[in-house]
C-alpha cells in the first residue's frame, strides 16, 4: 500500500504541475485549474506523510486516510479539470465528493495521531 501511496502522489505532484502548465498555455479557465493544481499538490504531500507513517505498521486510520485522499484527488481535481476544459457545469459534479473525501482523510489521519501516537 505505501508503494502506490507514494505512485500515486508522484502523479498528484506531476499532474498539479501540469495543470499549471495548462492554466498558462492553453487558455482553459485558470481559476478552476489553479485551485485543482493546489489541492492536488496539498494531498499529493500528505499522502507521502501517510506513506511514511505507514512504514511503522499502518492502522486502519492511516488505511482510510490514504485512500480517502487518493479517490479525492480524482474526484475533485478531476472534476475542476474537466470542468474547465470542456465548459460543462455538470463534469464537477464529483467536486464536492472529493472535497468530503479530502476532509475525512485529514479527519483519519488525525485520528491516527490521536490513538496511535499517544
Amino acid at each position: 500500500m505505501i508503494r502506490i501511496w507514494i505512485a500515486v502522489a508522484g502523479l498528484g505532484g506531476l499532474a498539479s504541475v501540469a495543470l499549471g502548465a495548462a492554466t498558462a498555455h492553453l487558455g482553459l479557465d485558470a481559476g478552476l485549474l489553479d485551485i485543482a493544481a493546489r489541492y492536488l499538490m496539498y494531498h499529493s504531500l500528505a499522502l507521502l506523510v501517510v506513506a511514511l507513517l505507514a512504514r511503522d505498521g499502518s492502522g486502519i486510520a492511516l488505511r482510510v486516510a490514504g485512500w480517502c485522499f487518493v479517490v479525492g484527488m480524482i474526484a475533485f481535481a478531476g472534476g475542476l479539470a474537466a470542468k474547465a476544459a470542456t465548459g460543462w457545469p455538470l463534469a464537477a459534479a464529483s467536486t464536492p465528493i472529493g472535497g468530503t473525501l479530502f476532509m475525512l482523510g485529514w479527519l483519519a489521519l488525525a485520528w491516527h495521531g490521536a490513538v496511535r501516537h499517544r
